[in-house]
């Protein structure tokens, strides 16, 4: 019992150093994973929204299926738009990821959350949240667009078909609507984490908290 308990605090601190670290290589390589994953998913939905209007010029799909699809793809690419740009310039504390940026240059990944005052290292590890909400949200989205294009491909008929079927069946868990019931309430966290208003929400409950069950209530009054 003593040797599990020992591992489960060595697997804590493990954790801790990992996140510790996560958060520090984020704040160096945000710029770079945003521009990229936006680019990528810009291409997937165009891609998709040509393919979509070709196939509707030869009726080959119905318009307001077309529209539909259409309308929810551009939906969750504007949520990843805002979370892309919120990533630098987050419109709360956006200035707490240049910050933990500096104190990463000057005392590395350990040091840089040592030498952080209080909430910085929350600001960056919540807006680095929001960006793996963000990541989950856009997988969605090229998975409909994966999705969408096979079924097109599929109905009128396109070679070779065998590939459309499989391209179709990996990505056809994105067309349910369950699933984009989640992706919307993913990218709505995915904001407020970016935002910065995650952060402060949830500082303002901490408060709150506190302020209902004070410590000193919660200390226990020696009996004479």
């Amino acid at each position: 019992m003593r040797i599990a308990d020992e591992n489960e605090k060595w697997v804590i601190v493990l954790l801790v150093i990992a996140t510790i670290v996560a958060v520090a290589r984020y704040s160096e390589y945000v710029g770079e994973i945003t521009v990229w994953l936006v680019v990528f998913s810009a291409l997937v939905f165009l891609a998709t929204v040509v393919a979509f209007l070709v196939f509707w010029v030869k009726k080959c799909v119905d318009g307001r299926s077309v529209v539909w699809r259409i309308l929810l793809s551009s939906a969750l690419w504007t949520a990843g738009l805002f979370n892309a740009y919120w990533l630098q310039n987050a419109p709360i504390h956006g200035e707490a990821v240049e910050v933990m940026r500096a104190y990463v240059a000057k005392h590395g990944a350990i040091g840089s959350f040592l030498q952080s005052k209080h909430g910085e290292f929350q600001q960056v590890a919540n807006q680095m949240i929001g960006a793996g909400l963000c990541m989950l949200m856009l997988l969605v989205f090229m998975a409909l667009c994966l999705a969408a294009i096979s079924a097109v491909n599929i109905a009128s008929g396109g070679r070779p078909r065998w590939f459309w079927l499989a391209l179709f069946w990996l990505n056809k868990w994105a067309t349910g609507l369950r699933v984009w019931i989640v992706a919307a309430f993913v990218g709505l966290l995915a904001l407020a984490f970016t935002s910065g208003l995650a952060f402060d929400l949830g500082e303002a409950f901490i408060h709150q908290v506190s302020t209902l069950f004070p410590s000193s209530s919660l200390t226990p009054t020696p009996s004479p």
